[in-house]
C-alpha cells in the first residue's frame, strides 16, 4: 500500500512538471533563401544581394545573415538601397552591422523599431564588400529573422559556390581594311578654246573606305616634264603649261585642280585640303611630290573626293598635243 502510494505521488510530481514547464515556439522557415555575390572568386571582395519571403507572421528587429569563418567582414559596408520589404525601400527605418568575431561572423539589419511583417513578404537586403574564402568550395550561410529578444521568428539557409576563377577573358579583332578606287583613269580636254579656261571630262572621284582608327589621307602627285608639274608637250619644241595655285582666265596659260567631297558614304566627314579647296576659276597648283588631296579623321566608309581639272591657253602657247599624269595615292592612319 505505502509503494503504490509514493508511485501515485511521483506520478503527480512529473505530471505537473509537464504541465507547468515554458513553452518553447519552434521558428517558422524561410522560402525562396538566396544570395548571389557579384565576384565568385576565392579571395575577391563580393556585393551581396540576399533574398527570402517570411514563413510566418511576426514583429521584427533583425534580419540576419551568418557566415562561415571563412568569410572577412572586416570591410563590410552598406549601399542603397540597404533593404526593401515587400517591394518598399525601408532603408531608413534601420541600419547595418557587422561582426567579423571568429564564431560570430554576420551581418545584420536592425530595425530602428520593431516592424510586424506578414508570411510570404519578400524581403530583400544589399551590403557589399565582403571578402571571399581563400579555398574554392560550397558555404552554407544561415539566415534569420529575430524578434525584440533575439529570438529567432524565421530560420533559413543558403549555399553559395566559390570557385578558383569567375571570370571569362574575351578577346577577338577586327582586321585592318582599306580600299580605295578612281572613277576613271582618262579625262580629256580636247581642243583648247584660247577663249575661255578649258575643263576636262570627265571628273575624276576617288572613292575611299577604312576601318582605321584615324581615317585615311589621299594624296596627289603629277608628272609633268620630270621636273615641273604641268601640261607637257614632249614634241620638239617642247612646252609645259605650268600649274601653279591662281585664278585662271582666258588667254593665259594656266593649269591646276579642284576638289570637293560629295554626300555619298558614310562615317566620318573628308576635309579637302586649302590647297585644293577652289571653286570658280580658282585652282589648286600641282607638285612633282605626293601632295595631301583630302583626309578623314575617323573611320569612313565610300566618302568620296571629286577632282575638276581646268587649264588656259594663251595666244603664244605652241600648238600640239600636251598630256599630264596624276597619280593618286591612299594612306589608312591605322
Amino acid at each position: 500500500m505505502k509503494i503504490l502510494k509514493k508511485i501515485t505521488a511521483l506520478i503527480l510530481m512529473i505530471s505537473l512538471v509537464g504541465i507547468f514547464a515554458p513553452e518553447v515556439l519552434a521558428a517558422g522557415t524561410l522560402t525562396e533563401v538566396s544570395d548571389q555575390l557579384s565576384r565568385l572568386k576565392v579571395s575577391e571582395k563580393a556585393n551581396h544581394y540576399v533574398k527570402f519571403k517570411t514563413g510566418t507572421t511576426g514583429t521584427i528587429k533583425d534580419y540576419k545573415i551568418e557566415f562561415p569563418d571563412a568569410f572577412d567582414l572586416s570591410s563590410a559596408t552598406t549601399t542603397s538601397p540597404e533593404i526593401k520589404v515587400g517591394g518598399v525601400d525601408r532603408s531608413a527605418d534601420g541600419n547595418w552591422t557587422f561582426s567579423n568575431a571568429t564564431g560570430t561572423k554576420y551581418a545584420k539589419w536592425t530595425y530602428t523599431t520593431a516592424t510586424s511583417v506578414s508570411a510570404s513578404t519578400q524581403i530583400e537586403l544589399w551590403f557589399n564588400t565582403v571578402g571571399n574564402p581563400a579555398n574554392s568550395g560550397s558555404y552554407l550561410l544561415n539566415v534569420k529573422t529575430l524578434d525584440d529578444s533575439g529570438n529567432n521568428i524565421d530560420v533559413g539557409e543558403t549555399t553559395v559556390y566559390i570557385v578558383s576563377d569567375d571570370q571569362v577573358a574575351v578577346s577577338g579583332k577586327v582586321a585592318e581594311t582599306l580600299s580605295f578606287s578612281l572613277s576613271t583613269n582618262a579625262t580629256n580636254f580636247g581642243t583648247f578654246d584660247l577663249g575661255t579656261v578649258n575643263t576636262s571630262v570627265p571628273n575624276v572621284t576617288s572613292t575611299i573606305s577604312t576601318n582605321a582608327a584615324s581615317g585615311a589621307s589621299v594624296y596627289i602627285q603629277d608628272q609633268g616634264n620630270g621636273t615641273n608639274p604641268g601640261l607637257y608637250k614632249s614634241v620638239s619644241p617642247t612646252h609645259l603649261i605650268a600649274s601653279a595655285s591662281t585664278t585662271l582666265s582666258a588667254g593665259n596659260e594656266g593649269y591646276g585642280i579642284q576638289a570637293t567631297t560629295t554626300a555619298n558614304g558614310s562615317g566620318a566627314t573628308i576635309t579637302i585640303a586649302s590647297a585644293y579647296d577652289k571653286s570658280g576659276n580658282d585652282v589648286g597648283g600641282l607638285n612633282i611630290t605626293p601632295t595631301l588631296l583630302g583626309s578623314a579623321s575617323a573611320p569612313i566608309f565610300q566618302r568620296e573626293i571629286v577632282v575638276t581639272h581646268k587649264a588656259a591657253i594663251s595666244n603664244l602657247t605652241p600648238a600640239g598635243n600636251y598630256s599630264d599624269v596624276l597619280t593618286y595615292s591612299c594612306a589608312g592612319n591605322f
